[in-house]
């Protein structure tokens, strides 16, 4: 018979053991659960790369005068004297240009003012003194209010507040010029005749106190030494004036952009009379449209390679990848295929039609290459609006592909909806684990209550054979 110590000892060493025998569904639950749970992870990767290759479609697909498929170069026979940038076909050419004055910002300065004094007061007198400013098209009235006795460093930074607070395109600054004297400076903040600046007050106030009379404001009188003025005699001299091709033109800034289309120049210092124009050359950089053919092929392989690796079956060991099998996945590799290696319909005759008419070709694999570097360089020479069509054109490589490609990465598309349904299995399955642990549990607590119950019945007769064992004894 089992010694009931024994059997005590062992009881749940039994039940664990029981508990694992139960548990083999689970197990296998489990391990299901894991397999989608993977195949999550290589969906979320897959669209990772799908969105990726969709984002260099997307940009190679945009036809017209939206795209930038083709760049186009400067180069400038002096840098230090204009530089330029173009943006569309309009600017293609060549240009004469020689810079006679760059624009400036107007500036106004005051007379040289004592800090400590009480000048100013002194002269315009003390309350409420009133004058206007114009500058662009808009003018406005300051008003500024003086105390008795007031130094005239603070009567400076009160103007200067009140000039910066209406608004304007103007900047007001009070500069110390020594360590007893400062000027009221007046910037306009844009260049140009148009951002002159005007001030005006009726008699001889505060403005005349400070070396800003109104002879010397109507007479743009240039400072000098200690007395106030502008720092150019003319508005004129506030524009930039350069001659292109022979025509004299007149801007309001250095930066150009509406004199040829397409074209924006930066005039960056004045030539002597006796230097020669920069010659400005504007040709088309066939490098951009090589290097978006590069990455286009760089993404499409990546997604390429990972389709064919997730789907593979291996032929001689039978062991199948997480995809392997999935309709959805295998078609759209074979789509992305015939796209890229196919035809493109409703081109002009003379133009390339496939990718391999540029030298670019396909492997057994789908992978693509540039085959024919000498192919593709003389195609984006010739004419690279003929290569643009092959990947634009309402039936391009690129427009199509980012029709399928999009199916699969919207929001609620394919790759979505896959993940949907991995999920809700995810969710039966967890489930079904909750409600097979419970029975597991149900059936465990059974399990040792009848082995707790067999413990008590062998621990009676156990007791009942020691009680007999005494009894013989006393006879």
């Amino acid at each position: 018979m089992t010694d009931v110590s024994s059997l005590s000892a062992s009881i749940d060493g039994l039940v664990q053991k029981y508990r694992l025998s139960l548990r083999k569904p689970i197990t296998s639950l489990e391990n299901r659960k894991t397999t989608l749970k993977v195949r999550l992870n290589v969906l979320s990767e897959m669209k990772m790369k799908l969105n990726s290759f969709f984002n260099q479609v997307k940009d190679m697909s945009v036809d017209g005068a939206s795209t930038n498929l083709i760049g186009y170069k400067v180069s400038s026979s002096n840098t230090n004297v204009v530089s330029a940038t173009a943006s569309s076909a309009d600017a293609l050419g060549s240009y004469s240009l020689s810079v006679s004055s760059l624009a400036k910002s107007d500036s106004l300065i005051s007379g040289a003012i004592e800090r400590d004094s009480n000048s100013i007061v002194d002269t315009a007198g003390a309350g409420t003194h009133l004058f206007s400013v114009s500058i662009n098209g808009q003018e406005k009235e300051i008003s500024v209010n003086l105390s008795e006795g007031e130094a005239n460093n603070s009567v400076l930074t009160k103007i200067s507040t009140a000039v910066n607070g209406l608004g304007l395109k103007l900047k007001a600054s009070v500069i110390a010029v020594t360590s007893t004297t400062s000027r009221l400076v007046l910037n306009s903040t844009e260049t140009g005749s148009t951002n002159a600046i005007s001030l005006y007050e009726t008699g001889e106030g505060l403005l005349s106190s400070i070396g800003l009379s109104q002879s010397v404001l109507n007479s743009r009188t240039v400072t000098s030494g200690n007395a106030g003025g502008y720092l150019y005699n003319q508005v004129s001299e506030l524009d930039a004036r350069f001659k292109l091709n022979g025509i004299d033109i007149v801007r309001s800034s250095n930066m150009v952009n509406d004199v040829i289309s397409g074209l924006t120049f930066e005039l960056k210092s004045v030539q002597s009379e006796n230097e020669l124009p920069i010659t400005l050359s504007v040709m088309r950089d066939t490098e951009k449209l090589k290097l978006k053919i590069q990455k286009f092929i760089e993404e499409y392989n990546s997604v390429i390679k990972f389709i064919k690796a997730k789907t593979a079956v291996d032929g001689s060991t039978g062991v199948r990848q997480i995809l392997s099998g999935d309709s959805v996945f295998i078609n759209l590799r074979l789509k992305l295929r015939t796209t890229v290696e196919g035809f493109v319909t409703n081109l002009n005759p003379e133009n390339p039609g496939s990718l391999s008419q540029i030298g670019i070709t396909a492997a057994k694999d789908g992978t693509l290459s540039i085959s024919n570097s000498s192919a593709l360089d003389e195609a984006l020479t010739n004419n690279p609006n003929k290569v643009t069509d092959l990947f634009n054109s309402s039936n391009g490589i690129a427009v199509r592909l980012k029709d399928l490609l999009q199916n699969f990465i919207s929001s609620g598309g394919v790759v979505d909806k896959s993940n949907d349904g991995i999920n809700t299995q995810i969710k039966n399955l967890d489930n079904r684990i909750k409600l097979t642990e419970v029975q597991i549990n149900k059936k465990v607590n059974n399990f040792r209550n009848d082995l707790n119950k067999i413990q008590n019945i062998l621990s009676m007769i156990t007791q009942q054979q020691q009680l007999v064992r005494n009894i013989m004894a006393g006879w």
